[in-house]
């Protein structure tokens, strides 16, 4: 398995060009006007966006490589607007609240339904009355549906600071009850002396339909609970990329 400093090198190269939810997040936050929590901020692609828009926004990772690169990219213009902090989603606890939280990127997938009550607890703690949460998250029939073959490179990109082409490919275990999908990702990266280094990490996704969502929201006391099928907050379907939750503290 990598390293830490390995992920966090080759996640930020392999997203790097990725801006297809900025207009979500730059939408969300021209409507709630305040300042903004990212959780699961890894090295800063969207918070820095928000930064550079003029917005206040706050970063939590509990992975110290990933918070160490984002804070190399955070340049004195946005230094005054842009704090990155380690902590675990899970229990996080900070001294102001927000008006807005996101979570982009599958990252409320990583949790089991028992630490996604813990961390809705917690970001109801931080959100100001009526403020919003806002989570990106992966559609189960689409993944169900749409299996990965193990021989075919899913992505390709030049990792900058070595010069290293790199391709990832992935091996999926799915439950058999469709609850959730666990994703080795093989990164293979190609060495001037023409052999390849395979550097490895496993995710477990818990897969959750529209019901169970709103379960877990109005238990931990969310309101307002609305279901979009991609960025643009098109209509939720079983075909949609993305399943995107808005819910509010109200």
């Amino acid at each position: 398995m990598m390293s830490g400093e390995d992920f966090a090198r080759l996640f930020e190269a392999q997203y790097a060009d990725f801006d297809a939810d900025l207009a979500l997040w730059l939408a969300l936050a021209e409507e709630r006007k305040g300042p903004i929590l990212e959780l699961g901020c890894g090295s800063g692609r969207v918070l820095i966006a928000l930064a550079e828009h003029g917005f206040e926004v706050v970063g939590i990772d509990n992975e110290p490589a990933m918070l160490s690169r984002g804070q190399r990219r955070v340049g004195p213009d946005i230094a005054p607007r842009l704090w990155l902090k380690l902590a675990d989603l899970r229990d996080f606890s900070l001294d102001h609240q927000f008006s807005l939280v996101i979570i982009p990127c599958n990252t409320f997938s990583y949790l089991n339904d028992q630490e996604a009550l813990k961390a809705l607890a917690a970001i109801r703690l931080h959100l100001m009355e009526c403020g919003l949460l806002a989570v990106d998250l992966p559609n189960r029939d689409e993944i169900l549906t749409g299996r990965l073959d193990p021989y075919e490179p899913v992505e390709s990109f030049i990792e900058p600071e070595s010069g290293h082409p790199v391709q990832v490919f992935a091996d999926q275990e799915i439950d058999s009850k469709g609850d959730w999908v666990r994703v080795t990702w093989h990164y293979d990266e190609l060495l001037p002396n023409g052999k390849v280094r395979r550097s490895d990490i496993m995710n477990t996704y818990n897969l959750r339909q529209p019901e169970r969502m709103r379960t877990l929201l109005t238990s931990a006391g969310f309101s307002s609970i609305c279901f979009y099928g991609g960025y643009g907050r098109e209509p939720f379907t079983p075909e949609s990329d993305r399943m995107i939750v808005l819910s509010s503290r109200c």
